[in-house]
């Protein structure tokens, strides 16, 4: 290889680069738009077993993911509101909480949980039916398997995303007042008064709409990974990681757009 050929060379690596995340993104966009019709009218063939697997989904994802949530979620607030207790005044401790744990840190936390837990175990478990035949299996059988794997994990995830997101704001203003009575005397209807008074409809709806997007996020992108991985079991591992790093990617650009449009 030459020198004047690297520059060449390294253009052509970031040209293929692109067009490959270029297709990708696409293709999420098309699962994501196929999933939409198919939550809104889902065919009436094998309703019964995909809602079931729904539920197991929810329960896994929601009920299960309580032990790693609510403990986090005390953790969480407790430090921020400790931290902030310090500089600033009773007043404003109501107000902190809803700024840093209602608006920002409740619905991304969440989500890196919830991603951790059900996201990489759904591409894991894709993958796993995909090198073994059994998406092919169920295509020659005549199931769709968008409709019957994509389906239920799509609206599990989504939905447990939404109940996680009000339970660990709730976990979180309790263990931020915890922090709060071990270093002043606010008490804890005054510390419930100025989080009520601070937070808004708004704030709720917001909170809510980011729990369904980064829901959305991390259930099509793990589908997507584990549908797509290569037929090998080597290629499960690295599949897995590069759907957990998107996915981050992806929950992180979605924070940012919905907080600019709604507070900027």
């Amino acid at each position: 290889m030459t020198p004047a050929s690297a520059p060449g060379i390294f253009l052509g690596r970031l040209g293929r680069s692109f067009i490959e995340r270029t297709e990708s993104l696409l293709d999420l966009c098309a699962l994501t738009a196929r999933m939409a019709r198919m939550v809104a009218a889902p065919p009436r063939e094998g309703r019964k077993l995909a809602n079931r697997i729904a539920v197991e989904q929810i329960y896994f994802t929601a009920v299960q993911g309580l032990w790693v949530l609510i403990p986090v979620a005390v953790v969480v607030g407790s430090l921020l509101v400790a931290q902030f207790s310090r500089i600033a005044s009773h007043m404003d401790l109501g107000k902190v909480a809803v700024l840093l744990l209602v608006r920002e840190l409740g619905p991304v936390v969440t989500a890196f949980i919830v991603l951790l837990r059900s996201g990489i175990a759904v591409t894991v478990e894709v993958s796993y039916m995909r090198v073994l035949n059994e998406i092919e299996s169920m295509e020659m059988s005549g199931i769709d398997p968008l409709y019957l794997v994509g389906y239920p994990r799509v609206v599990g995830i989504t939905v447990a995303m939404l109940c996680l997101f009000f339970l660990f704001d709730l976990a979180a203003v309790f263990g931020g007042y915890t922090a709060t009575w071990l270093a002043t005397d606010l008490s804890l209807a005054h510390f419930l008064a100025q989080v009520a008074k601070a937070i808004s409809g708004a704030d709720i709806a917001v909170g809510a709409l980011k729990a369904l997007f980064f829901g959305v996020i991390i259930s099509v992108v793990s589908l997507y990974r584990g549908f797509t991985v290569a037929r090998s079991m080597t290629a499960i591992p690295p599949q897995s990681s590069r759907a957990a790093i998107e996915a981050v990617l992806y929950l992180l650009a979605a924070n940012i757009f919905i907080s600019t449009v709604f507070y900027l």
